[in-house]
């Protein structure tokens, strides 16, 4: 199993290429599988996740945990 930090880092650095590169019905879709990501490291971590500026930086989400 990937570490919620590097899978929830790696979403967010992606997510405008994502974007990007996808069809606009898909594009306006909710990713469901941060949600499970997020409420895990948030109970890990008892933080609130990092801010949109850094949410792609893996090692501000380990330094939370």
């Amino acid at each position: 199993m990937l570490a919620p930090s590097a899978f929830l880092a790696s979403a967010a650095s992606t997510l405008e290429l994502q974007q990007s590169i996808l069809p606009e019905g898909i594009m306006t879709s909710e990713d469901k599988s941060t949600e499970p990501a997020e409420i895990l490291w948030t109970t890990l971590s008892g933080a609130s996740k990092p801010t949109s500026e850094q949410c792609h930086i893996q090692k501000v989400w380990d330094g939370l945990v």
